[in-house]
């Protein structure tokens, strides 16, 4: 056990008992081998079970040091079912995990009775232990340690099909991972979480059923088109802006930012984000425009200031299949300003944007949830033409960040001379960028 205990505690702290290495497989066919010792495989279920061996046995009675194991234990616990108890693999994807039944209400209880034990309330713990028929979920592979692509798929899944929350307005239930929930058979766009669910939903759900099938085909379409992100991707995206959005706002450092963009920002739309938690308010396209460009406008120092702060604070969120790391990307390598449209292509949409040193570069930039080549259906001018937006690095793409401003602000001379010669043919004037980095 203390063996064991040491190695537990030390990647706990280290925050790796839900990242599975390379060596760490079970062998397809029931008894299981692996090149490394069983003490050295230890996961999430494992940890628990041990925590709840130890705690109920009470081994050398309880102490200050069994009390703050117990405590980990459940700080531990509270962070993996925040996180949808998903388990990363080291070679990259993700599989699902899970807990034993009742976890927290028996580490709890045996925090308890430690701690009455240590305060002479009693003089010992009661004996009890999980049940004993509990399989950890594995990941599958070789002895030499390579993994199946199990866990490929379901970071693919992420990225096409996402997660979603129950249509149950009552629910607050959501997907751990993709495909968890059932669709409804009519529209095939709501999901639920059970048929309880789906039953108490049907009176309100009947009205739109018909309406959500035709999102239903839309989210097909977006899937199969290569000018903007999978439906899965664009939700990752989305959620990145919300909270993104809300933590810069109220951050100390754009108080202190005292740029026009800024002051527009801290009137129209910080006091909208106020007040509530952290990712729960959703803005209008309006306001994100706003806050996009008074993000851009912060002194770059201050700005990388408080994305390390962002990086922090939600550290402690554990949003299932969200990566907030990407936030930092977009600080560091975003390009925001004006940009002349000069060409649609089944990749994306081309813009030539004129940087601080005077070099013109063009990048094949796609949407979020639509193609750019849609967005600007309406425009009344002929390419080449001006808008003011953002680009983002978004994995393998250029990603428009999602509003775009008309702009009155005449281009130089030497843009619009190339503009002018790329929308005729010549596309080997300027360099063409197709992904960050």
């Amino acid at each position: 056990i203390a063996e064991i205990m040491t190695i537990y505690e030390s990647r706990v702290a280290a925050g790796t008992l839900a990242v599975w290495r390379r060596d760490e497989v079970w062998m397809e066919g029931g008894d299981y081998e692996s090149p490394v010792p069983h003490t050295e495989r230890l996961g999430p279920v494992d940890y628990l079970q041990t925590m709840n061996f130890r705690a109920s046995m009470a081994f050398g009675e309880p102490t200050v040091d069994s009390v703050r194991s117990i405590k980990t234990a459940i700080s531990f616990l509270h962070k993996f079912e925040a996180s949808g108890c998903v388990v990363q693999l080291e070679c990259g994807g993700a599989v699902q995990g899970e807990v034993p039944p009742d976890a927290m209400g028996k580490l709890k209880g045996f925090l308890s009775e430690h701690e009455s034990v240590l305060s002479g309330l009693q003089t010992t713990v009661s004996p009890g232990m999980f049940e004993d028929a509990h399989e950890e979920v594995r990941h599958t592979g070789t002895l030499d340690g390579e993994m199946k692509k199990t866990g490929k798929k379901l970071a693919k899944d992420m990225d096409k099909i996402g997660l979603k929350n129950c249509f149950n307005p009552k629910c607050n239930r959501f997907e751990h991972q993709p495909k968890q929930f059932a669709k409804c058979t009519r529209c095939g766009f709501a999901v639920y979480c059970g048929r309880e669910c789906q039953k108490a939903d049907w009176k309100r759900h009947k009205k739109e059923c018909s309406t959500l099938a035709k999102r239903a085909e839309e989210e097909v379409m977006q899937n199969k088109s290569k000018n903007c992100l999978h439906v899965g991707q664009s939700q990752q995206v989305l959620t990145l802006i919300r909270f993104f959005h809300h933590f810069a706002l109220c951050s100390f450092e754009f108080d202190a930012t005292e740029t026009a963009e800024a002051e527009m920002a801290k009137v129209l739309v910080k006091p909208q984000l106020e007040g509530h938690d952290l990712g729960t308010v959703q803005l209008d396209m309006q306001s994100v425009s706003i806050a996009f460009a008074a993000i851009w406008s912060m002194d770059k120092e201050d700005r990388a200031d408080m994305v390390r702060n962002f990086q922090n604070t939600v550290k402690q969120v554990r949003f299932p299949g969200m990566d907030f790391s990407i936030v930092t990307e977009w600080s560091q390598q975003a390009v925001a300003g004006d940009f002349t449209v000069v060409k649609h292509t089944d990749r994306g949409t081309i813009l030539l944007h004129e940087h601080e040193d005077g070099e013109i570069r063009g990048y094949c930039a796609v949407g979020i949830t639509q193609s750019l080549e849609s967005l600007f259906q309406q425009h009344p001018e002929p390419m080449p033409f001006t808008v003011n937006t953002g680009l983002l690095p978004f994995k393998k793409v250029v990603l428009c960040q999602g509003t775009i401003m008309s702009t009155c602000k005449p281009s130089s001379p030497e843009l619009e001379a190339i503009a002018k010669r790329f929308v005729d043919g010549e596309e080997g004037v300027v360099r063409i960028i197709e992904r960050f980095g």
